[in-house]
């Protein structure tokens, strides 16, 4: 325990110094620079001072929880600045863990939110430093934790899913140990932090019915119940303002190729060829290493149909199936963020292997993706060491 505990203090400070490192020197000293936030969007006037915007145009996802964050009880009208609001606001757990932190006090609040991110990590690489070790291998495996491209994704612009990817871990140990507070807890968690996430508490609520536990299935099942409570609070409070996105729109209920589409035909980068040609490959070896992981969620989701990770694979492999809008597969920052709890529950799987085989595949899927990702976020490492040398 304590291994892994120090597993998890050495990650996060690693993490803690590339991001002070990144907002140093790419970002001139701005901590808002890590929300990404677009050219195109107005902020709140008190906000606009503060606020660091990058050159690009639609900026991305984490801007709009930073303003969660300074207005998560939709107090203040900052919901008006967000494209979705309803969609968005249903994302609560992470902003308003921010807010709580800072006390509400809006000169805090963007330094909590990392904070709590970091906290977050801390939790990821603990849990995923027990499971290495109960596995029988090397406790500082653990610090792998922060290599799934759903983390990856969600340090470089301060999105929910590397919290959600630690909620996974934590609830699959949950469940093993049987601890019915905790599964209760950690699911609510889940459904606050990414609609999505509900699928996780759902996925052990129908594994204890099928084994005819129905007082464990029910108490599992209601944790998405204060979710459940919260989203339709937004639906009657927002749906005079907006209430689109009641479907995800990267949800395509219409078969279409999807993920195989992407792959066989590349997005084009023009007017850079040179670039054009290499981006185009890390692309496709992103992509090949996420359709190994969709393909062993479904193998997995049938072989291990007995237990909470093959039900919990059953349930995600149903959302990648419903996620085959081709759209959906051009950005990396995207699609690796809907994939993050399989990417947890397989790597258990792999971990757990009695042959290293398993578990080098699934290093190699990730690591197919994680280049990409990489590639990414190159101008971020070019600042940093430009930076350095000055």
């Amino acid at each position: 325990m304590r291994k892994a505990f120090a597993v998890a203090a050495v990650t996060a400070a690693l993490v803690l110094v590339l991001l002070g490192l990144d907002v140093r020197y790419a970002f001139e000293g701005h901590w808002s620079g890590l929300f990404c936030t677009g050219t195109r969007y107005v902020m709140p006037p008190e906000l606009e001072p503060s606020t660091y915007r990058e050159g690009l145009r639609n900026g991305y996802d984490g801007q709009f929880y930073r303003l969660m964050a300074h207005d998560p009880f939709l107090t203040r009208g900052y919901d008006r600045y967000i494209d979705a609001p309803a969609y968005r606001y249903r994302r609560i757990l992470l902003p308003a863990m921010a807010w709580l932190v800072a006390v509400g006090n809006a000169n805090f609040i963007d330094g909590a939110f990392v904070g709590v991110m970091l906290l977050f990590l801390f939790w990821g690489c603990y849990e995923w430093a027990r499971e290495f070790q109960e596995s029988g291998h090397s406790t500082w495996w653990g610090g792998t934790f922060v290599l799934i491209p759903g983390c990856l994704a969600s340090l470089e612009r301060m999105l929910v899913d590397l919290p959600l990817a630690a909620l996974t871990i934590a609830i699959l140990r949950a469940v093993r140990r049987q601890n019915r507070g905790g599964v209760w807890a950690l699911g609510a968690a889940c459904a606050l932090t990414r609609e999505t996430g509900a699928l996780l508490p759902l996925a052990a609520a129908f594994q204890s019915f099928l084994r005819r536990e129905y007082r464990n299935g029910l108490i599992y099942a209601s944790s998405v119940i204060p979710a459940a409570c919260w989203w339709a609070y937004l639906h009657f409070r927002l749906a005079v303002v907006r209430n689109e996105n009641a479907v995800p729109h990267w949800v395509k209920f219409s078969w279409d190729w999807g993920i195989l589409n992407r792959i066989v035909k590349p997005i084009s980068y023009a007017p850079y060829p040179p670039f054009d040609r290499i981006a185009q490959m890390l692309d496709q070896v992103a992509l090949l290493g996420c359709l190994a992981v969709i393909l062993w969620s479904f193998w997995a989701a049938w072989t291990r149909r007995n237990e909470f990770r093959g039900k919990a694979l059953a349930l995600q492999s149903l959302l990648i199936l419903a996620s085959n809008r081709v759209a959906f597969w051009n950005s990396i920052i995207g699609y690796t963020r809907i994939l993050a709890p399989a990417h947890v529950l397989v790597g258990s799987l792999a971990m757990q292997s009695l042959r290293k085989g398993p578990l080098m595949a699934f290093a190699t899927f990730v690591l197919m993706t994680d280049l990409r990702l990489f590639a990414e976020a190159a101008w971020h490492v070019k600042a940093i060491v430009n930076g350095l040398l000055k």
